[in-house]
């Protein structure tokens, strides 16, 4: 049977259906090659299925890369997508579109849809599924950014992507519901949407308790405090969760260490700025772009990422974030550290002085790409200058704020206390009355 297919690479759906007459199309990006001839016979025995075929959309491969390095300090394998949620999705409706790797049928083509996340949503709201397909051989590879800059851009890039569909009039959690999509699957759809979001409360976590433990203010619970019990059983499971997910889809130890420590950077920095990035669009700041990431890199930087050295060469303003918290956790760390042994309250500021310890370890490679490494690769030194300067008005503000606090938190105990004072003189006076007399 010979298959009427199309094989384009593409950015836009759109040109595609102006160029060609093909029942079906396949959509690659332009960094991506096939790496089986036989994904377009796969992809039909989907698309040809009577049971499937009225309803399907397209079929998604994953997102394979030809350069991933044996330890993928930057996390290109996308694992949590590709092996965790894409599966999910396929059980209820299936996946969005992910930009790249999928046959996509003609029919189901509409409208000039800028982002690849609402056109899947879009269909999916218009009774359209998906199918998602991972055969043991990779059907089409990419390369995926080896150093920290392209990281960040390329994550940004999707973070900004991302909240023009949430904050449109598409935002998955509306739209899927007035529409009458599946619940189950408008949820699953929305956590994808919402999630840049959490670069607000990361940015909060990196910063907040770090000034709190050096100016010896307890946020969290004592660890006596039974609701200490609370906070500690969130933190462990949720790390065992992704643990289990890690080890359950073929990862490591160390590939679940990477991830946590790359979900960090990626959140004060990455989402951060795209979340800016957003907001200078909505408010019509400058014009929409999609800021597409540099793939072209030079041999000692391909080196340093087969090594699982960071790269942080041509590193712009997006850094300044984690370069940032890096600094102010390292010197919180030693702060709380002498706070703790001088005035021996670890019990009120372990929360604290662990979270503070955790973020410091995970960030030695920033700490070692600005104290130690002389190379190319290390932490620019404009980068380190912005950011010392960043950490300062921090340290600065936070002494503002929780004097203030102290002095507020004074007064109110003053006032209790004096409260107490006065009702403990008039139970006294009551008292003597009773008996006859008045003490004075």
């Amino acid at each position: 049977m010979q298959l009427n297919v199309d094989i384009w690479c593409l950015l836009q759906l759109r040109v595609s259906s102006l160029l060609s007459n093909g029942s079906h199309i396949l959509v690659l990006d332009c960094d991506m090659y096939s790496n089986d001839p036989t994904s377009a016979k796969a992809a039909m025995c989907f698309h040809l299925d009577p049971t499937l075929s009225p309803s399907l959309a397209f079929v998604q491969f994953p997102q394979m890369f030809h350069n991933i390095s044996p330890t993928d300090i930057y996390c290109g394998q996308l694992r949590e997508l590709f092996k965790v949620w894409w599966y999910g999705c396929d059980g209820l409706n299936g996946p969005l579109l992910s930009g790249t790797g999928f046959y996509m049928k003609r029919e189901a083509l509409y409208g000039t849809a800028p982002e690849d996340y609402m056109t899947g949503f879009r269909l999916h709201c218009k009774g359209w599924n998906s199918v998602y397909y991972d055969p043991p051989r990779p059907q089409f590879l990419g390369s995926t950014p080896n150093n920290m800059n392209a990281f960040l851009v390329q994550n940004k890039r999707w973070t900004s992507g991302l909240l023009q569909v949430t904050f449109s009039r598409y935002c998955p959690l509306t739209y899927g519901i007035m529409s009458g999509h599946s619940i189950l699957h408008t949820m699953c759809i929305s956590y994808g949407a919402f999630m840049p979001l959490y670069s607000i409360f990361a940015l909060c976590y990196a910063t907040v308790p770090q000034l709190g433990l050096l100016n010896g203010i307890s946020l969290y619970p004592k660890v006596s405090d039974p609701w200490f019990a609370v906070f500690a059983a969130v933190f462990i499971s949720g790390s065992c969760q992704h643990l289990f997910e890690v080890l359950h889809t073929g990862g490591s130890f160390r590939m679940w260490w990477n991830e946590l420590r790359i979900w960090m950077f990626k959140s004060v920095s990455a989402n951060f700025f795209g979340c800016l990035d957003f907001a200078t669009k909505l408010f019509g700041v400058k014009q929409v772009d999609f800021g597409l990431t540099s793939k072209v890199t030079e041999e000692d930087q391909v080196d340093r990422y087969a090594k699982g050295v960071f790269d942080f060469q041509g590193a712009g303003l997006i850094l300044v974030p984690v370069v940032t918290s890096s600094i102010l956790n390292m010197a919180a760390l030693i702060g709380g550290v002498w706070r703790v042994i001088v005035e021996g309250n670890y019990s009120a500021l372990m929360v604290q002085l662990f979270l503070t310890l955790l973020i410091t370890i995970s960030s030695y490679p920033i700490i070692e790409g600005i104290v130690i490494r002389r190379d190319a690769g290390r932490v620019p030194p404009l980068i380190t200058f912005f950011s010392l300067i960043c950490t300062m008005v921090l340290l600065s503000l936070g002494f503002i704020v929780f004097t203030i606090h102290s002095c507020m938190v004074f007064k109110s105990k003053r006032k209790k206390k004096k409260k107490r004072w006065k009702k403990r003189i008039a139970r006294r006076r009551r008292r003597g009355a009773e008996e006859g007399f008045i003490e004075p």
